[in-house]
């Protein structure tokens, strides 16, 4: 066959490539027999004929994979895929030919380049997979608790890529901390631990962060086989041990991404290997279809907890507080109306960072002693403390505790009014009764230390 009148008579840049096989029946050399005029004008002057691939472009285990596959068992193969080195997405056909060497196959590659993800190239996929991200749409959009939706899908990538697990992994590089989002397996007995620190179940932020490196050109991770775990091993030696010490044979795992940031990962275990193409298609589709989804829904929780939480305490706001106090009404509580000493004071002096840093220290002792779902900030040096359905008895020696704290840390004063409600009076009359024991208590304080008092107080004394 004249390859290169074959391919010259292609519009879209266009060579074929000759793929050797190994003695043990595995991929080797891929050249570049020859092009076309457009795709010797994509890849530049450093292009010949006959030239291995990867002194062109990076080498890239997949696309080995893809080519093998093609020229061998002739099959037309198409992937819609983010090409990193290019800084591009690519747009790929590859057609097996005729070869009369059982030894050597052949194949025709066409690409074409798009600078940003093209939703309409994505939407041609198998009808299978195409089906499945229809039905992970509706599972995230008919729930009201995401997690459940998100399990569904997964679980439908799980059936359909017939692997032993599948999971969503994100990546908080401000806490640093990797967060085991959600999982579904086949069979729980398999369930995979990882250590960090000593803690079961945990996989740690620095193994997360280095999947990045290891993808490194790539949009995606694939071992078909537990040898190919050592192309890996150069890059995560630690992780690569422990996956491979629970005898994974195999995994798909990619990134998920909001614009161009790595949010996560999701990825498969123990897949069939038959269907690797198939399944790498849906895995990846599925990728940025959900990197989408789980971006929103942190993006609105965290919204949500914005409106209730106070950012520098990170405990409840007056507008949560104020939702609480609407369920008061009727039933037995506990109050503890606060006022932190002396911030006037460490503000004047030293300034508003300082100040921060003793609300922040209140806070924390305020949190030492209640649960943080209890502990309020309703403005300014003022907190409260709620405790509904607490009996009396309990509520009290809950007030010791807190005196008892105090008083071991004296680097921290409240002013406090605690009192205690068994539903039958009104919560406003309870608020405003322990506003005035709070008053009270102030007085006594400022009275022993006028170095913590405001000048308007110090008047009133």
């Amino acid at each position: 066959m004249d390859f290169q009148k074959f391919v010259d008579d292609v519009a879209l840049p266009c060579c074929v490539m000759s793929v050797q096989k190994k003695e043990d029946g595995t991929c080797g050399d891929i050249l570049i027999i020859c092009a076309n005029a457009p795709y010797k004008k994509e890849m530049g002057p450093a292009y010949h004929d006959g030239m291995i691939y990867h002194e062109l472009v990076p080498k890239d285990p997949k696309f080995e994979s893809f080519v093998f596959r093609s020229a061998f068992m002739k099959k037309r193969l198409h992937a819609y895929v983010e090409t990193k080195a290019l800084n591009a997405w690519t747009d790929q056909v590859i057609i097996p030919l005729e070869s009369d060497d059982e030894n050597v196959g052949y194949c025709q590659f066409m690409f074409e380049f798009t600078t940003e993800g093209d939703p309409t190239r994505m939407s041609d996929v198998s009808i299978a997979n195409a089906k499945a991200v229809i039905q992970a749409n509706i599972e995230l959009q008919g729930t009201d608790i995401f997690e459940e939706g998100l399990s569904k899908a997964l679980r439908d990538i799980m059936i359909m890529a017939e692997a032993n697990a599948c999971r969503v992994m994100l990546i908080d590089h401000e806490r640093k901390i990797a967060i085991n989002f959600c999982e579904v397996l086949a069979d729980s007995s398999i369930k995979l631990k990882y250590y960090s620190e000593g803690k079961d179940g945990v996989i740690s932020y620095h193994d997360v962060n280095s999947w990045e490196k290891m993808l490194g050109v790539s949009n995606s991770i694939i071992v078909k086989e537990p040898s190919e775990f050592k192309r890996l091993a150069q890059y995560n030696p630690g992780w690569v041990s422990q996956i491979t010490s629970y005898n994974v044979q195999s995994i798909i795992l990619v990134p998920l991404r909001q614009n161009r940031e790595i949010i996560g990962y999701l990825y498969v275990t123990d897949f069939n290997t038959d269907k690797y193409v198939e399944t790498k298609e849906l895995v990846e589709l599925m990728a940025f279809f959900l990197g989408t989804q789980i971006s929103n829904h942190l993006m609105m929780n965290q919204l949500e907890t914005l409106s209730k939480v106070d950012t520098l305490t990170d405990i409840y706001n007056r507008n949560e507080m104020a939702e609480m106090v609407k369920s008061l009404q009727g039933n037995s509580f506990g109050l503890i109306n606060l006022d932190l000493n002396g911030l006037k004071a460490v503000n004047d002096t030293y300034g508003h960072t300082e100040g921060d840093k003793l609300l922040v220290k209140a806070s924390n002792l305020l949190k030492s002693v209640f649960r943080k779902t209890d502990v309020y900030r309703a403005g300014g040096d003022e907190f409260m403390v709620i405790l509904p359905n607490m009996p009396e008895e309990l509520f009290y020696k809950k007030v010791e505790a807190l005196k008892s704290v105090m008083e071991k840390d004296d680097s921290v004063s409240f002013a406090m009014g605690a009192i205690f409600s068994d539903g039958t009076e009104d919560v406003h009359d309870i608020f405003v009764r322990s506003d005035e024991l709070m008053y009270e208590d102030k007085k006594r304080i400022y009275a022993k230390r006028p170095d913590l008092a405001r000048k308007k107080d110090l008047k009133q004394i």
